[in-house]
């Protein structure tokens, strides 16, 4: 049996490139894997959009291995194949199984449920489903086909990479976000969310990018492979987890805003009674210096001489009871008519 395995590295490298870009292994051997029913044929190694991913060509032998058996040993054969090529990461994140079969007639070792198909020349067929897949007549087809297979096929694993990515890091700020009950905290989260809506925007242009390409084989193994992992419904998701989260923040920062402004007219009222006090006490003090002054006229009536007349400590107190008085009824007033408003 022929499988073809890739699998993506946990570790991203630093410069992001959308393009496929192949890196040159170690020439593949029998000593690749030390398994005595399995041997190499394929390996090499695709740096896309960032990720390092494997890719290998294995024959193997698993007698009286039931399905779930055959992935697991298919897995171990992943990670030792891997650790031959010398890229600096933690481990794989996953391996996608794919049988080469040589016809129709051949049955794969598990059956793809919900699974979604390709067309090639010559009769070839891929059948990709979640994790597993399986392509008929693999030997056949051209070396051409077989690349824009496999680059289809990287290119997918390369924007899911991403996405799982940015749904991870959406999933941690946003549950930070849904927490935030200050408008200081709300800001620094909502910088966050910002970015990562960045990061999902240019990834969204990414994926329409190869989802358009010109090379038909190419995108439609990179359309169907994603089509059957469902990364349409993963991505909206991503993008509805920001939206929820933005439009939560926004109301925090619109309360704490509408309180800042509440302290701010507050703030305002007390300055305008303390200003009209001063005024008061102004006019006082304005009474007992003209009306003593040489050449004023006393008429008997003014108001000056009406306050000079007054009792000062009487008059200062009962202005600002007033003005106390008001100052409270207008911000009732405003508590009772800004709360029926919202």
């Amino acid at each position: 049996m022929k499988f073809l395995l890739i699998a993506p590295f946990i570790k991203r490298h630093v410069e992001v490139d959308r393009a496929i870009s192949w890196a040159p292994v170690a020439p593949t051997s029998d000593a690749v894997v030390s398994r005595e029913n399995a041997r190499v044929t394929f390996r090499e190694l695709a740096i896309v959009h960032g990720y390092p991913v494997m890719v290998a060509v294995i024959e193997a032998s698993f007698p009286n291995l039931r399905p779930q058996e055959v992935e697991e040993e298919l897995d171990h054969l992943a990670e030792e194949c891997a650790q031959t090529i010398g890229v600096a990461t933690s481990g794989l994140r996953w391996v996608a199984r794919v049988q080469l079969l040589d016809d129709a007639n051949d049955l794969p070792v598990w059956s793809v449920e919900e699974s979604n198909t390709v067309d090639l020349e010559r009769g070839g067929e891929l059948n990709i489903g979640w994790g597993n897949g399986f392509i008929v007549g693999w030997d056949s087809l051209e070396s051409t086909i077989h690349r824009d297979v496999l680059e289809g096929l990287i290119h997918a694993q390369g924007i899911w990479c991403e996405i799982a990515d940015l749904s991870r890091s959406v999933h941690d700020t946003v549950l930070v976000a849904y927490a935030q009950r200050r408008g200081v905290s709300a800001h620094t989260s909502m910088r966050a969310l910002v970015q990562l809506n960045s990061e999902l925007q240019l990834h969204t242009l990414a994926w329409s990018d190869l989802s358009r390409e010109t090379a038909i084989r190419r995108r439609s193994v990179f359309n169907t492979t994603l089509a059957s992992w469902d990364y349409g419904a993963v991505r909206d998701r991503v993008g509805a987890d920001i939206a929820g989260a933005t439009e939560h923040l926004q109301l925090i920062e619109r309360l704490a805003d509408s309180r800042y402004q509440r302290v701010v007219e507050i703030v305002l009222l007390a300055l305008t009674v303390v200003s009209a006090l001063g005024l008061v006490i102004g006019l006082i003090e304005l009474s007992h210096t003209i009306v003593d002054a040489p050449g004023y006229s006393h008429r008997g009536s003014s108001l000056l001489e009406l306050l000079r007349a007054a009792d000062a400590d009487y008059l200062v107190i009962t202005s600002g009871l007033v003005l106390l008085a008001l100052l409270v009824f207008l911000i009732s007033f405003r508590r009772l008519f800004g709360s029926a408003g919202k």
